[in-house]
């Protein structure tokens, strides 16, 4: 027998050893799953096992705390902040693909003259055309470009201010100049088809 003065209780020495002085923790269990073994499974299957067979299975309850699980909800987080974003800047890209509409047709309406003019001088429909695609491209091709240096500056100023590194990604410099030429080609075409349109007679009469 081995005798505990702190508590006044003797025990089998074999009983101490198992408990107390193995350096091996009788609550720790190493698992290694195979490569096409799914960690869910294995850890239902790890746990009944243990609750029929575990040497602890007197002290409580076997707990799994799995990490995926957590992961998996941080990355449900992000997806819908991320869809939210991305629905604001859809909706942000449809009121500012109206602006361009908008300040397309004023342009037209006030060019009237030059359209006749340039008409009578022999430009064709096509011309006008591509000349009121290329003015709606330019400005938003230009607001997209003065837009990212913006960003830019503000997440700098951001990185220096909480001490975190900004790099400047190429994909999306692309991804702001696609964007922003494609909003001005799709909202540019009715004006330019309009001003293409114009009945030369009329606009010289």
């Amino acid at each position: 027998m081995f005798s505990m003065p702190e508590s006044n209780i003797s025990i089998p020495e074999k009983v101490y050893e198992r408990y107390f002085t193995n350096d091996s923790s009788s609550s720790t269990l190493v698992v290694t799953l195979e490569n096409e073994a799914t960690p869910a499974t294995v850890t239902t299957d790890v746990i009944k096992r243990l609750e029929e067979k575990g040497t602890m299975e007197d002290f409580g309850e076997y707990v799994v705390f799995d990490t995926a699980l957590l992961t998996d909800g941080i990355s449900q987080i992000l997806g819908t902040i991320t869809l939210f974003i991305s629905c604001v800047a859809g909706i942000s890209l449809l009121i500012a693909g109206v602006g361009v509409m908008s300040m397309m047709y004023i342009s037209v309406s006030e060019r009237t003259k030059e359209i006749g003019i340039r008409r009578a001088l022999g430009a064709t429909r096509n011309w006008i055309r591509l000349q009121f695609l290329l003015e709606g491209v330019t400005l938003t091709l230009v607001g997209g470009i003065i837009g990212y240096i913006i960003g830019i500056a503000c997440a700098y100023l951001i990185g220096s201010l909480i001490d975190v590194s900004v790099s400047i990604d190429f994909f999306t410099i692309a991804l702001a100049v696609g964007v922003s030429s494609g909003i001005g080609i799709i909202f540019s075409v009715i004006p330019a088809s309009e001003a293409a349109k114009k009945d030369l007679i009329e606009i010289l009469r």
